[in-house]
């Protein structure tokens, strides 16, 4: 703990806090929770600020008892109290994967429902534990469902027990959540199965989409109390049971204990064939959850406005747009690199430019592109006679090239060594320039510049999980950050400070959010191999198909890739999708204009 009690005669000395915070990342009845990281041990937490004015000492003592006194792998733990100038707040474990809510609110799909139904079992794991300590949790809704994501796909964990109840305590009335909240709660009664009627809507709006009750809290109310709920027929019998005996407005007519209720819930699944981690082991089961007019058809793609075709393989290809309507191309070919300007379809201007030794990588800046090579780094602005030498290596290797969104910075390294990076500085008004380097502490194989300041980070994998180093405007390297799954395939996105990628020998899509930390998992129709990012969403290859999602990770429509695969997808002025692929011969780049495109949305 960080503070120091008061003494008689004595004014209270407030020292710093422990944590410094990183974000905000949840706001609730009685104050908001922030991202955090330990000063010392760089260990993440979530701060739960406490207002004193909406709060009182008593409930602020209330709760803490009950989270020290619950321990279990399906409930948040409370690991210290803080107390500092700004205020009092309970030191959490920190859970990335966001809500409950946060799943339910995704597209639908079979992968999506099996694991929904897998994290209500934990739920009720852990209530069958806060009962067996004769507590009432009393706020059970997808809001207070944390997740914690893992390699195979979440683990959830009860939260916020701000207004818990002990078994036969009197009431206060009839706080809590009115759309989860069982019909004795109205009474200021509180009885387990309370909390199990709660997980029982849950349960309805996972499979339904939809609370079986809507309304005002008013309305709501006499729903609770009078009103049967209605379960859609698509629902199988197996869950529909489990639905309706959770649903029962007596208490006495519910599951009389969360066990009960989980094992029901559990053999349901198993019948339908769903295994104890929440994978569906029958393909047929799509007919029971998958609405066909939710998921977009499957569709050829329009002409595209633009092909280019070049007479060999390349080592890299940098496409930016020309105003009005024209393409700036640059490309690399054997020791050649070539510039070429294209209005329509036709060459408007052709540049080349012979290195003496091929070029590993390029990567284009608003003034021209950067050229590595095993021996050093040039710069080409494509209209000069020659290249500009920036720098030349000890140590020989493919290095790759990392441009921050802004292209105000840039590093080059060696992925899979321990050689040192450089970073650099970029002007559109003058030539590139080396700065200085940093060493990473292991082997990676990522490297991203972040912002305008130059912060970036660097990731590597190890078995099971993937790792994360800062690197701040100083070129230093930070603490390390685990993340539970292993990615492939990284890439910036439109969004600040947010990384997409694949996750390992997984139909999913990652969102890793660096500021504040948090990991979400979308699953794809398909196993993807290319991907690029839009301000409006993101375009996936992978199978022969094309899918495109918005921002949040929805499917707003899937197309047929005809040809061979995509080697990379890249996006224009925002609404033009590139497609690059190479045959033995030659390579060929394509550009759709993405408003032609039948998609489910309004750009």
């Amino acid at each position: 703990m960080s503070f120091s009690p008061p003494g008689a005669g004595r004014r209270q000395r407030v020292v710093r806090s422990n944590y410094r915070l990183l974000g905000l990342i949840g706001q609730g009845q009685f104050g908001k929770v922030y991202c955090a990281i330990h000063r010392k041990s760089g260990k993440l937490v979530a701060l739960k600020s406490l207002d004193r004015y909406r709060l009182s000492t008593q409930q602020f003592l209330r709760e803490l008892r009950f989270l020290l006194s619950l321990r279990h792998p399906n409930i948040v733990s409370c690991q210290a109290l803080e107390h500092t100038a700004r205020g009092r707040y309970l030191v959490m474990d920190y859970c990335p994967g966001g809500t409950f809510r946060d799943l339910l609110e995704e597209e639908q799909c079979i992968v999506q429902w099996s694991h929904g139904i897998q994290l209500l079992g934990e739920v009720l794991k852990g209530l069958a534990h806060a009962h067996a300590q004769k507590i009432i949790h009393c706020d059970i809704k997808p809001e207070n469902i944390l997740l914690d994501p893992t390699p195979k796909g979440w683990v959830a964990r009860i939260s916020d027990f701000g207004i818990a109840h002990v078994i036969q305590e009197e009431g206060s009335g009839d706080s809590g959540s009115p759309a989860y909240m069982a019909p004795e709660r109205f009474y200021g009664q509180y009885h387990l199965s309370s909390d199990l009627y709660a997980v029982g809507i849950m349960l309805f709006e996972l499979l339904v989409g939809e609370r079986p009750f809507s309304g005002t809290p008013s309305e709501l109310r006499i729903a609770h109390l009078n009103q049967p709920p209605h379960i859609p027929e698509f629902v199988p019998p197996e869950l529909a049971q489990v639905l309706q005996k959770s649903l029962k407005k007596l208490p006495g007519q519910r599951f009389q204990s969360a066990q009960t209720m989980g094992d029901a819930l559990a053999a349901a699944a198993k019948s339908l064939g769903f295994d104890e981690e929440g994978e569906a082991a029958s393909k047929s089961l799509s007919s029971y959850f998958q609405k066909p007019d939710a998921i977009p058809p499957l569709e050829s793609l329009p002409e595209p406005i633009a092909t280019l075709k070049f007479p060999s393989q390349l080592t890299g290809l940098l496409i930016s747009p020309l105003d009005p309507e024209g393409l700036e191309v640059y490309g690399a070919s054997g020791q050649t690199l070539f510039h070429q300007s294209y209005i329509g379809e036709s060459i408007r201007e052709r540049q080349n430019l012979v290195l003496s030794e091929s070029p590993t990588q390029i990567a284009g800046t608003a003034g021209g592109v950067l050229v590595s090579t095993h021996q050093g780094l040039y710069w080409w602005t494509g209209k000069t006679q020659g290249a500009e030498k920036l720098g030349q290596w000890k140590n020989r290797g493919d290095r790759h090239l990392y441009l921050n969104p802004e292209q105000r910075w840039f590093m080059v390294g060696i992925p899979g060594s321990e050689h040192q990076l450089y970073i650099g500085s970029l002007n559109s008004s003058r030539r590139p320039k080396m700065l200085r380097s940093l060493t990473p502490t292991g082997q990676y194989d990522r490297a991203f510049l972040l912002d305008t300041v130059g912060r970036g980070i660097l990731m590597g994998d190890r078995e099971g999980y993937t790792w994360i180093q800062g690197i701040n405007r100083r070129s230093q390297i930070l603490g390390e950050l685990q993340v539970p799954v292993r990615l492939r395939s990284c890439q910036l996105t439109c969004k600040p400070y947010r990384i997409a990628g694949f996750e390992a020998d997984s139909p999913h899509l990652i969102f890793l959010d660096l500021k504040p930390y948090r990991l979400r998992r979308f699953y794809l129709p398909i196993q993807p191999t290319a991907m690029t990012s839009f301000s409006w969403g993101y375009a996936l290859s992978g199978e022969g198909i094309i899918v495109m999602l918005d921002t949040e990770g929805r499917l707003v429509g899937q197309f047929r890739d005809e040809g061979d695969p995509p080697r990379a997808l890249r996006s224009l002025r925002d609404h033009q999708l590139v497609i690059w692929r190479e045959t033995p011969a030659e390579t060929i780049v394509k550009v759709w204009d993405v408003h032609t495109l039948n998609l489910d949305m309004i750009f």
